[in-house]
């Protein structure tokens, strides 16, 4: 049954209730016990959950130590049935080892000890006659001495294969200091022949140069003397006959007169103009000449150059295959000592 508040009671409620709580309309302290409250109950139950988990973790850890006691107590006991079965529980303390024993035969002894064995009797049939007891320690000494004296070959051959190493490898210096000067011989002798025929082109040069200008100096005189006595024949006046020019190129001689003075001067000018042009022409020519000798010159120097390279690529293609002659054959040596090297050798002691 709800029971309603009547005016008076709102009024008083409403009195002693501040200003704040009137408007708001709720009851703070209700409130603030009520947070508290909560507050104290999560406090608690924190406090619980944190003892819980420290009990678990304390728990967890007890635990782990006793397993690690357990497991280090079981381990030292399988080392202790290990150690156990390896001292008493071995194969050769068993009560058949007797019977499956690989060395049975070899600790057995000897039906005989020696020639006087007591054991024995005559019913014993282990005597015979021509039978030799240390026949195994005589075998044993023969097969020592025959790796002795094998170990004392292989000895030897090593030494002579050192020897023979170390003298292909002084051979083998050899020829490359053979090919070292002969290389250096061969580079000294071109360069003595190229530096003759610089010197034999430089004189040539010279030479043709002098020429030249010996023989243009004559050519000159002889121009000028030319020249000196046409004028003299022309202007002189005591000659009654002039050389006169004719059509074909010929000379002859004409009695003189003034214009014919004045003629055969213009005539020998001419010639003399033709003349000079016809030495020009013909050094021209010997110019062109020269140049297509000059280019002949360089072009059969540069074919001996090219057949002196080629003879000394042939000499070093010799000399490689000589080489790869020399391995093959040096391998195949090795080859067939080692193959003797290694090849079975039979008991020489054996009887045939």
């Amino acid at each position: 049954m709800v029971q309603h508040e009547t005016k008076y009671e709102t009024e008083r409620r409403l009195k002693k209730m501040t200003q704040k709580e009137r408007l708001i309309g709720l009851d703070m302290d209700t409130l603030q016990k009520q947070a508290e409250m909560k507050q104290h109950a999560a406090m608690e139950e924190r406090a619980v959950q944190h003892d819980d988990d420290t009990n678990a973790l304390l728990v967890y850890n007890h635990m782990n130590l006793v397993e690690i006691a357990t497991q280090s107590k079981r381990r030292e006991l399988e080392i202790e049935v290990r150690e156990f079965s390896k001292k008493h529980l071995g194969k050769d303390q068993r009560r058949e080892y007797d019977l499956n024993d690989p060395d049975m035969l070899k600790k057995e002894r000897p039906l005989r000890e020696n020639e006087n064995d007591p054991n024995l009797g005559v019913s014993a049939a282990q005597k015979f006659e021509g039978e030799d007891l240390r026949s195994k320690e005589s075998m044993k000494l023969q097969y020592d001495q025959q790796r002795a004296w094998i170990q004392s070959q292989m000895y030897e051959k090593a030494v002579e294969q050192e020897a023979e190493r170390g003298q292909l490898a002084e051979e083998k210096e050899i020829g490359v200091q053979v090919n070292n000067l002969r290389g250096a011989i061969e580079k000294a002798e071109e360069d003595a022949r190229k530096e003759l025929r610089s010197k034999m082109t430089q004189a040539n040069a010279y030479l043709s140069d002098v020429k030249k200008a010996k023989e243009a100096r004559e050519k000159e005189e002889i121009q000028e003397a030319d020249r000196k006595e046409l004028e003299l024949m022309v202007d002189s006046a005591f000659l009654s006959e002039i050389p006169v020019l004719n059509p074909d190129g010929s000379v002859v001689s004409k009695c003189k007169s003034l214009d014919d003075k004045i003629q055969g001067k213009h005539d020998i000018l001419a010639q003399i103009e033709m003349n000079q042009k016809l030495k020009m022409h013909d050094a021209e020519d010997q110019f062109e000449f020269d140049q297509q000798s000059e280019h002949t010159r360089r072009i059969l120097l540069c074919m001996d150059h090219e057949k002196n390279m080629r003879n000394r690529n042939n000499r070093m293609s010799t000399a490689d295959e000589n080489k790869k002659l020399a391995e093959e054959q040096r391998a195949r040596r090795e080859a067939e000592k080692h193959e003797r090297r290694h090849a079975q050798v039979g008991n020489i002691f054996e009887d045939s």
